[in-house]
């Protein structure tokens, strides 16, 4: 065969391989026997030759984009001579200008085969549609010229369509940023859905999930995110919005706490996307807000000679990350004594706030000036005169008050202080310095001290060593409220008018915090401390990926006891997450109660997302004391966000709790029943590698 395959007019594909073939057994052109010549063949990319613009995608106006790349599938230079674009407007003519244009490549070009050095390997052109206010059902060619090997693609016609759309939802914006939102007030912003299409839009169901302080509104009826949110939610009516229309979702923020809050709105209807996957809006909120701190939180004045004027400080500080400003510090008149008097530097204009730099903080003080003595309790204590102090600000709690309280007495007492080395708010298991060695008297030295508390349910703690010691510390043990109050008498006798109190607040600071809790009424002693001292019960957090026997029978394996994915006390810090000490991906058990009553307490930083996390308890030894109470309680974000009270179990019980799964912070803990709506609850739940000891009652002295 010679050199010039010019006269073949169709080669097949097999025909065509057996010359290539040919080609290189026999040495390539010129260098054997037999050659022949490499050729290009053209290809496009998108592969389709007849394309359909769907102009719902723009609004009118709008341009729309298709680009075309020219490619070689043959084993020789391609060479691409000319692109034209042929179309003709119709007798409703282009108001918006030519309906079809074309973006063409520089001309000759050559596209070398797969593989090959030198040239391009590709030639791009665009054809541009801008959309028209009437639809025609207009169509341009472009007529790609080429060398190509076959002679029927020599002159390449590529054909567009104007694509008439039923219904297209445009939706805007992408992202709702509710900014800050203080606590008390609703954030309202609203999602505009555009109709593009040439038919009614029927938007018929929505998904809303994140955080739960997020609601939609439909139909004026506002729906708050649920469980059942996280599912395609029907809307009743449907939202109809007709072509070149559009409708307002308006979407609302009612915050509960301070925490960031992030979520997202998921809108169903009936446009191709909309019946595919949806449309979906990111939901932000609370991301930046202004935080205020005021040390003290309260201002006790305590018992004060008749005329004779006190003076105490109070700091405001900024502690977020946005600037902090103050747009009024006032002393309620309505509701406060007139011993009290504000004290500021200079008056604040509500126009003008004063702005705090993070970090940084001012100080204003108040007066107490008794002008009698106050009335007596029974106990002979003075009732104190009250005020408030409200500070107007942009942070989370709009008003933060400051509580007063003074007493006139006819001559002067012991003063009691409590200063709290730690703060006003900690997390579980925070060992609290109190020191009441502030404490003073106008006639001597302190020369007694008494301690008492008011705890949150389920705390066992005491002071230590003892409650007349003036500096003692206290375990704040669980989640709640701890009321610390001190009494003190001088060298002369006297004790204070009323004891000084501190409130200090114990809030989980993890995503994920669970406290399991019990009472033993066999178990008299509630004090004393060690192994056989009390009941013994374990609490148990799974991982999706614990396995075991199935010992509860329900033919599925039980996540109990597994050593690396269940945190129990055998495995109290596993490793679940990534390879890393910093990453807090990793739960931990806090404290294994073994002398009765609890609690204990697991903590997960950084939950996995989409997993779905276990809980249980076991009753591992009752050591003679019988049937132990437990409790459950379960913090999300330091809220309590299910709560489980007094289950009665018996020794070598099994319950398993709750799932806990984890969606973005959007959890709602389930409490696993049966199908009589019992607690499930397996007795003798003995696993084969952890076997509990005989648990016998101990010899008594």
């Amino acid at each position: 065969m010679g050199d010039d395959v010019r006269g073949l007019q169709r080669v097949s594909a097999p025909f065509l391989l057996g010359l290539l073939l040919l080609t290189r057994c026999a040495g390539g052109d010129g260098e054997g026997g037999v050659g022949i010549k490499r050729l290009g063949i053209i290809a496009v990319d998108p592969a389709k030759r007849a394309i359909e613009l769907d102009v719902g995608t723009v609004s009118v106006g709008g341009v729309l984009e298709y680009e075309v790349r020219l490619l070689n599938n043959g084993t020789g230079d391609l060479t691409i001579s000319g692109v034209e674009l042929t179309y003709a407007a119709p007798a409703s003519g282009d108001p918006k200008g030519t309906a079809f244009t074309l973006e063409k490549p520089g001309l000759p070009a050559i596209v070398k085969a797969k593989g090959g050095a030198g040239a391009s390997t590709a030639v791009k052109f665009v054809v541009r549609f801008t959309r028209q206010p009437v639809f025609a059902s207009r169509t341009a060619k472009v007529t790609i010229q080429s060398d190509t090997l076959d002679d029927a693609d020599k002159n390449l016609v590529l054909t567009f369509t104007e694509h008439q759309s039923r219904a297209v939802a445009t939706v805007s914006p992408k992202l709702v940023d509710f900014g800050v939102v203080p606590l008390g007030t609703t954030g309202k912003r609203a999602v505009q859905v555009t109709n593009t299409g040439s038919e009614d839009l029927v938007i018929d169901g929505f998904i809303l999930r994140g955080h739960p302080d997020f609601l939609a509104s439909f139909n004026g009826k506002d729906t708050p995110k649920s469980e059942s949110t996280e599912y395609k939610t029907l809307i009743e009516p449907v939202v109809r919005v007709a072509p070149s229309s559009t409708v307002d979702v308006e979407l609302k923020f009612v915050p509960r706490t301070k925490d960031p809050a992030s979520g997202e709105i998921v809108l169903y209807a009936n446009d191709s996307k909309g019946q595919a996957e949806g449309h979906t809006i990111s939901l932000l909120a609370n991301n930046d807000v202004p935080c205020i701190e005021v040390l003290p939180k309260a201002l006790e004045f305590g018992a004060r000679p008749i005329g004779k004027k006190a003076l105490l400080p109070v700091e405001v500080r900024s502690c977020g990350q946005g600037e902090l400003k103050i747009s009024g510090i006032e002393l309620d008149k309505d509701k406060s004594s007139l011993d009290f008097n504000l004290l500021l530097e200079s008056p604040i204009d509500p126009q003008a706030p004063l702005a705090i730099d993070v970090n940084q903080s001012i100080t204003f003080s108040v007066t107490c000036t008794p002008d009698q003595a106050n009335p007596t309790d029974p106990d002979g204590k003075p009732i104190p005169d009250t005020g408030v102090v409200h500070i107007k600000n942009n942070g989370f709690e709009a008003i933060v008050d400051v509580p007063l309280t003074c007493a006139g007495v006819d001559a002067e007492c012991p003063t009691a202080v409590i200063v709290v080395k730690e703060g006003e708010q900690v997390i579980p298991q925070t060992l609290l310095h109190l020191d009441g060695s502030q404490s003073h008297s106008p006639y001597g030295a302190i020369d007694s001290y008494s301690w008492k508390a008011k705890q949150p349910q389920g705390s066992t703690s005491k002071f230590s060593p003892n409650t007349v010691f003036p500096s003692p510390v206290f375990q704040a043990d669980v989640a709640g409220s701890y009321d610390f109050i001190l009494s003190v008498v001088d060298v002369q006798g006297n004790e204070s008018c009323e004891p000084a109190t501190a409130t200090v607040v114990v809030i989980p600071d993890q995503a994920i915090h669970v406290e399991l809790l019990w009472t033993t009424p066999g178990d008299t002693i509630k004090d004393d401390v060690g192994e056989t001292k009390g009941a013994d019960l374990d609490l148990h957090f799974a991982h999706p990926l614990a396995t075991g026997p199935d010992i509860d029978g329900d033919t599925v394996p039980d996540p109990w006891f597994d050593k690396d994915f269940d945190c129990f006390w055998h495995n109290a810090g596993p490793n679940w997450g990534i390879f890393s000490p910093d990453a807090k991906d990793d739960p931990h058990l806090d404290r294994d109660d073994v002398d009765g009553w609890g609690p204990e307490n697991l903590n997960l930083a950084v939950p996995e997302e989409g997993a779905t996390y276990r809980v249980g308890v076991h009753y591992w030894c009752d050591w003679g004391f019988g049937t132990s109470s437990a409790t459950i309680r379960v913090f999300v974000y330091g809220v309590l966000e299910t709560e489980v009270v007094d289950v009665p179990l018996e020794r070598l019980d099994l319950w398993n709790v709750a799932e806990i799964p984890w969606n973005a912070g959007a959890t709602k803990t389930k409490v696993l029943k049966d199908g009589t709506g019992a607690f499930r609850i397996t007795p003798s739940y003995v696993n084969p590698f952890f076997i509990a000891p005989p648990c016998k009652a101990p010899p008594k002295p």
